[in-house]
């Protein structure tokens, strides 16, 4: 029985992604999604995905691109589902006629070969479907809510995440690891608990917590990339714990760190209690000054 409903529902998603709509309860889901197109010029990518919930989605689909075409083109695709009165977190497959709306996500920003998503705020009605479409051949580094996943030069099938692990796309075996398989994958039961014990937030709001800052020096120069990104992580009292390079020019994220490690923040609050938390927190050389938190940057 269980079996068959499972098949159901697989039948029914692949209907809605490849007829662009379905109609269920006399409700219809559009999840045509053209995505967002950028062009990579050179060959080193950071992908940061900041909010993923454990519900949520992130798919890597590897893709041809002719090595004699110096600029890469790639593709972003993101959605949010929202679901009626039951919790999409159920442990059961979750109904189609209680989804409510699919919606696409548009906090996607690509500049200078960063990559950032912004996912919505998970809860237990909705989940977020992200899928990526990136050159093979190109040096990639991915991370999700700080965490990396990925390193290295894109090859093989492809990539798909749940709750930070990897899953495989064989529910649909011609489907791979493209956005139809991520929306299916997303409709299916998790049980699994948080893997990490610190609370991701994104920068801004761990920026606006700050109660301590640090000059940082004027006159960096440096003829590769003036941008970097560090990982912070700051314990229950606000005192920074550890920071991590990340992302982008060494040279600059190794100056920032002893600064960045300065820093003092409000207790960050779940449920009235302090939490430990972390942050990618990226960083820009404007005037010759280092600014953290994308302080000054257009």
């Amino acid at each position: 029985m269980k079996r068959i409903v499972y098949l159901m529902v697989v039948m029914m998603m692949l209907t809605i992604c490849n007829n662009s709509f379905a109609q269920v309860n006399k409700k219809e889901f559009n999840v045509e999604n053209a995505g967002k197109t950028y062009q990579l010029q050179k060959g080193e990518l950071v992908v940061t995905i900041n909010n993923v919930g454990m519900n949520d989605i992130v798919a890597i689909e590897p893709t041809f691109v002719a090595s004699s075409i110096k600029s890469k083109p790639f593709t972003v695709k993101a959605w949010e589902i929202r679901y009626n009165q039951d919790k999409a977190s159920n442990t059961n497959a979750t109904k189609l006629s209680r989804v409510e709306s699919i919606n696409r996500l548009e906090n996607i920003s690509f500049q200078k070969g960063l990559l950032t998503v912004d996912v919505a705020s998970s809860s237990d009605s909705s989940r977020s479907v992200i899928h990526m479409s990136l050159p093979r051949g190109v040096n990639t580094k991915v991370y999700v809510n700080g965490e990396q996943v990925h390193s290295g030069s894109l090859s093989g099938d492809g990539l798909m995440l749940q709750n930070g692990k990897n899953v495989s796309s064989a529910i649909i075996k011609d489907k791979g690891y493209s956005s139809e398989a991520a929306l299916i994958q997303a409709l299916m039961p998790v049980g699994r608990k948080p893997l990490t014990s610190y609370k991701t937030i994104d920068w801004k709001t761990l920026a606006s917590l700050t109660t301590k800052s640090v000059p940082t020096p004027i006159g960096f120069s440096e003829s590769g990339e003036n941008w970097a990104m560090l990982q912070v992580d700051v314990d229950q009292t606000g005192r920074v714990k550890n920071v991590f390079y990340a992302a982008g020019n060494e040279s600059l994220a190794a100056m920032s760190k002893q600064y960045l490690s300065q820093y003092e923040f409000k207790p960050f609050l779940v449920n009235d209690q302090p939490t430990k938390i972390k942050s990618l927190i990226p960083i820009t050389v404007v005037n010759g000054q280092i600014k953290f938190f994308s302080e000054g940057a257009k």
